[in-house]
């Protein structure tokens, strides 16, 4: 399957599924990569995961088939990444951005059991639309066509 990783339209906009295949197939090429730039486009692929993951949680957050306890529950993560005290500081290499990515995990893990799975399929669909995810993955040594 071939398509334009660029975001002025490489994917089919239309069709939800398409565009989450797209997205995982490139997630899964940015893991794969082995050699000069292999370790980059991994990173890149990981970060465009977690930002992914992040606009999934926020879709959830302003889906109108939330029930309310689960957005009462969704924002307490939110309070806690924006909140100055933490259990480990931010300014501590990884270890500070760790318990960061636990609880976005988390809460990932509570919406996915809490909430209508129509809704959780509709809110991934509109987080792999996201255009600023193929420009965070695609690299200036990467082509405008992966197949």
């Amino acid at each position: 399957m071939a398509f334009s990783a660029n975001c002025r339209g490489g994917y089919n906009l239309n069709e939800p599924r398409e565009s989450e295949e797209a997205m995982t197939e490139l997630t899964r090429t940015a893991t794969k990569r082995k050699g000069p730039g292999g370790a980059s486009a991994r990173c890149r692929g990981a970060v465009a995961t977690m930002v992914r993951n992040v606009r999934f949680l926020y879709f959830v957050l302003k889906h109108p088939g939330t029930p309310w306890y689960a957005r009462v529950v969704l924002c307490f993560p939110v309070a806690y990444l924006f909140s100055p005290v933490q259990l480990l500081p931010n300014f501590i290499p990884v270890l500070g951005q760790m318990d960061d990515l636990f609880v976005i995990w988390v809460s990932n893990k509570f919406v996915r059991r809490a909430v209508n799975e129509m809704v959780i399929q509709d809110c991934q669909s509109r987080a792999a639309k996201a255009c600023f995810l193929t420009a965070l993955y695609r690299g200036p040594s990467d082509s405008k066509e992966i197949s």
